[in-house]
């Protein structure tokens, strides 16, 4: 078992399953709908409990009853939720529309989240220190994931930054924090453009290191390519690996492989086997 913090947002998760994406004057009618825990943080820790890693959130949730279903069903599946705390808000939601190729429309209600503060991450440092890997994801505000990384930076403890889609810009101080950058080239944006990602990802690569990102991988349908300052290595992927699931799927795979004591290389491997393991 290894030990593995992240911080980030956590949702409650409405997606619907359709055929086609409604028009503004033409609804869609879903053919299923499921409600499920969500968010970059959330998805990554769950996905860390599916390979047997011990892992705790540090997260917001509202004072609803959306609240308490969301953390029933962390619980259940063996995720640590003693650093979540409740806000005087609603928990965060996602409204997905979801179609059979997996390709999505989604709409984010932040709620509790935007109560996570830099206190929350004082307040808890000493605990944050004992963990043998942290994960940030870039949702919250960035001097929030800047002191997380900072803290468990000073603690000598492995990194890892995943970015999650956003139109507000990653600054090159997150990005310099961070042990490790994650992205792909289909969720990339308000990171790296997604035409240079997708055509060129060793330059998109190389921009980032030119930023200060001191490692950096960049997921595409069919390879994971990893850059440490000049130098730069792929990994074949027989599964695709740019979608949303299979990015945070593939950090859970990473972080198990730091905790572990694993180098960098090998725990992308991991990552990437993970990926493929727990995504159709």
């Amino acid at each position: 078992m290894t030990r593995v913090l992240i911080t980030g947002f956590i949702t409650i998760d409405f997606i619907a399953h359709v055929e086609g994406f409604p028009s503004t004057m033409v609804p869609e009618q879903a053919k299923e709908l499921d409600v499920a825990c969500g968010g970059r943080a959330a998805n990554q820790a769950m996905a860390l409990t599916a390979i047997e890693s011990e892992v705790a959130l540090l997260a917001r949730v509202g004072s609803d009853e959306h609240a308490t279903l969301l953390t029933d069903e962390l619980l259940e599946i063996g995720v640590g939720t003693e650093f979540v705390q409740q806000s005087p808000s609603m928990t965060g939601i996602r409204l997905i529309a979801e179609q059979a190729d997996g390709t999505r429309q989604v709409n984010v209600f932040r709620g509790a989240n935007d109560y996570l503060s830099v206190d929350d991450l004082n307040r808890r440092a000493e605990s944050i220190r004992e963990f043998a890997v942290v994960g940030v994801t870039t949702e919250p505000a960035g001097a929030i994931s800047v002191r997380a990384l900072e803290i468990a930076e000073a603690a000598g403890i492995p990194t890892v930054l995943t970015h999650a889609p956003s139109a507000k810009p990653v600054t090159d101080r997150v990005l310099a924090a961070a042990g490790v950058v994650i992205t792909s080239d289909t969720t990339c944006s308000g990171l790296l453009d997604p035409g240079v990602a997708r055509e060129h990802p060793e330059a998109a690569l190389r921009a980032l290191i030119q930023r200060g990102a001191r490692s950096a991988v960049l997921l595409t349908r069919t390879r994971a390519i990893l850059a440490i300052g000049d130098d730069i290595r792929e990994v074949a992927s027989p599964g695709r690996l740019d979608t949303e699931d299979a990015v945070d799927a593939f950090a859970a795979g990473l972080m198990q492989g730091l905790a572990a004591g694993d180098g960098m290389e090998p725990s992308v491997l991991r990552g990437v086997r993970t990926a493929n393991l727990l995504v159709d």
